[in-house]
């Protein structure tokens, strides 16, 4: 059951039992969709992101919107380390009303989790814990120093990751109204 980089108990020869099966099986789903709803939480706010940037670089004419979109923006030529930057250089000039450290900071964090999430393999390893051995989830990505990282995986951590995920989407949904940019640029003209 090695799906979408997720191993399996069973994928890496680490014995379970009948009982253990269906809890791991269950634990396998909730990482799977632990993992697809970050992302789609991370595509939701790179696409705020274009639509910032686009709108305070090129806002009057849309169809030189919709070129730059194309041509840079979903480009190979600008990743998300750089749209990142790109929008905080752009928030800094326009100073717009927001604590730029904290969105600094909130910013790399948007980074390092789309990276560790979107490439990272999610693997099972046998843990003691209280003298009583488990199956462990964990991510092994590459971090921003591009050494090899591994990263236990807990339910605590996952509501954490996506309550910052989702306060850094309703900050920028802030500047979205501020800057007073429609839906449309928001999720480009082909889904409107």
């Amino acid at each position: 059951m090695a799906n979408h980089f997720i191993i399996s108990p069973t994928d890496i020869k680490i014995e379970i039992t009948e009982g253990e099966e269906e809890s791991y099986e269950g634990q396998i789903e909730n990482l799977k969709y632990a993992r697809g709803h970050f992302i789609e939480i991370l595509v939701e706010i790179e696409n705020k992101i274009d639509a910032i940037i686009e709108s305070l670089i090129i806002r009057p004419n849309k169809g030189i919107r919709d070129v730059f979109r194309k041509k840079v923006l979903n480009s190979r030529i600008l990743n998300t380390r750089s749209k990142v930057n790109l929008l905080y250089e752009l928030i800094k000039i326009k100073n717009c009303s927001i604590d730029l450290a904290k969105f600094s900071k909130s910013l790399d964090f948007l980074v390092s989790e789309r990276n560790k999430w979107a490439h990272g393999l999610i693997y099972f390893e046998r843990k003691k814990i209280n003298k009583k051995l488990i199956l462990q989830a964990n991510l092994l990505y590459y971090n921003s120093k591009d050494e090899q990282a591994n990263y236990e995986i807990h339910d605590r951590d996952v509501k954490e990751i996506n309550g910052k995920l989702n306060i850094i989407s309703e900050v920028l949904n802030g500047l979205v109204n501020d800057l007073k940019i429609g839906v449309e640029d928001v999720v480009g003209k082909e889904a409107s």
